[in-house]
C-alpha cells in the first residue's frame, strides 16, 4: 500500500551554515516526529564544504522520515530553491531558511488551518527577531483579495520563510498564467508565489509569529538589483505598473531597500553596487520614490532625517 500524500512539505535549502542549520533543525526535530504522518521534511544541501553533513545526519538519526539531498554541485540559490519546490511532494509547500528557526508549535498551528475547511492559496506567517507570541492561541486572518493581502503583507512576500504556497493549486493553474522559471534572478521563490497570488481567493495571515528570523544575514549578490530592477521585471510579467498589487509591492521594496542606504553593517554580504539607475528603473513611476525617497537615495548622508519623513511617505503609499 502507498504511503498517503502529506498535506505540508517543509523544505529547507542550505549551504555553508551548519551552525545557523543546527539551530533550525533542534528546532523541528519533536515537532516533526509528532506530525510525521502529515508532514514531510526535506534537506537539500548545495555541496557545502563544511561540516553540514554532519548536523544533518544527526538529524535524520531523530527523524528517519525526513529526507535529505545532496547537491553533486553548487547549484546557485535560484537553482536550489527550485529544486527544494521540486522535490516537494506535499499539497502546501513551505520552504524555511536554513538561517531562521521557528516555535515550539509553529507546525501545529500550521495544520490547524491546513486541516481546515478552506483551500488556502497563499499563507503569510509572522515573524519576529526578538519577541515572540507563538504560546498564544492560534490568531489568524483570512483575506479574499490579492490586494488587500499584499496591503497587508508588503514586502514580506519576498521572505522566503514566511510563504505557505499551495503547490497542488499551482500546478493545476493554465500553463501560460506561469512564466517559465529563470534563474539568476535571486527570487525564484516568487516564481511560484507570484501566480497563486494574481489567480487566488483564498488567503490567510497568521498573526503568531512563529518564525523567529535572523536579520541581516544574507549576501552574496546586489541586493538593490534584486529588490528594484529583478523584482520590477518579474511583476511585470504578472501585473501592470499601474496595477495596485505592482505599486504596493514595489512601493513597499524602495521603502524597504532604505534601511541599507549608507549602512555598512546590513550590506557587509552583498556586492558593491551603483544602484540608482536600477532603482530608478524600478521605482520612478511612483510619485512617493520620485518626489521623496529619491533624494535620500541619491544623498544617503542625509538620512538621519529619513525618519521625519517616512511616516508621510508611508501615509502617501497608503493611498
Amino acid at each position: 500500500m502507498s504511503e498517503a500524500k502529506k498535506i505540508l512539505s517543509i523544505t529547507i535549502p542550505t549551504y555553508n551554515r551548519a551552525m545557523y542549520l543546527k539551530r533550525l533543525l533542534d528546532s523541528i526535530v519533536s515537532q516533526a516526529i509528532k506530525y510525521c504522518a502529515e508532514v514531510e521534511v526535506i534537506i537539500i544541501n548545495n555541496a557545502s564544504t563544511d561540516n553540514t553533513e554532519d548536523v544533518v545526519y544527526d538529524f535524520l538519526s531523530k527523524v528517519p522520515a525526513a529526507k535529505y539531498i545532496r547537491n553533486e554541485s553548487n547549484l546557485g540559490m535560484d537553482g536550489n530553491f527550485k529544486k527544494c519546490f521540486d522535490s516537494a511532494s506535499a499539497k502546501y509547500f513551505w520552504m524555511i531558511g536554513d538561517d531562521d528557526f521557528l516555535s515550539e508549535n509553529a507546525i501545529q498551528n500550521v495544520l490547524i488551518l491546513l486541516n481546515g475547511c478552506v483551500n488556502y492559496d497563499l499563507i503569510y506567517v509572522s515573524s519576529t527577531i526578538t519577541n515572540n507570541n507563538s504560546d498564544a492561541a492560534l490568531d489568524y486572518d483570512a483575506v479574499t483579495t490579492n490586494d488587500d493581502f499584499i496591503r497587508r503583507v508588503g514586502i514580506m512576500f519576498t521572505f522566503i520563510s514566511g510563504m505557505i504556497c499551495n503547490k497542488e493549486t499551482y500546478l493545476s493553474l493554465p500553463f501560460d498564467s506561469k512564466p517559465a522559471m529563470k534563474e539568476g534572478t535571486f527570487l525564484m521563490h516568487m516564481y511560484w508565489q507570484l501566480p497563486l497570488l494574481k489567480n487566488g481567493d483564498e488567503f490567510v495571515i497568521i498573526n503568531n509569529n512563529l518564525i523567529y528570523a535572523t536579520p541581516d544575514n544574507s549576501g552574496g549578490y546586489r541586493l538593490f538589483h534584486v529588490f528594484s530592477k529583478n523584482l520590477s521585471q518579474l511583476l511585470d510579467s504578472f501585473y501592470n505598473r499601474k496595477d495596485y498589487i505592482s505599486t504596493k509591492i514595489r512601493g513597499a521594496a524602495a521603502l524597504f531597500l532604505m534601511n541599507f542606504l549608507n549602512n555598512a553593517h546590513k550590506t557587509r554580504g552583498y556586492e558593491n553596487e551603483n544602484y540608482i539607475t536600477d532603482c530608478d528603473y524600478a521605482f520612478n513611476d511612483l510619485k512617493a520614490y520620485r518626489y521623496f525617497l529619491r533624494f535620500f537615495y541619491l544623498f544617503p548622508v542625509f538620512l538621519k532625517f529619513s525618519d521625519r519623513v517616512k511616516p508621510l511617505i508611508k501615509k502617501i503609499m497608503r493611498k
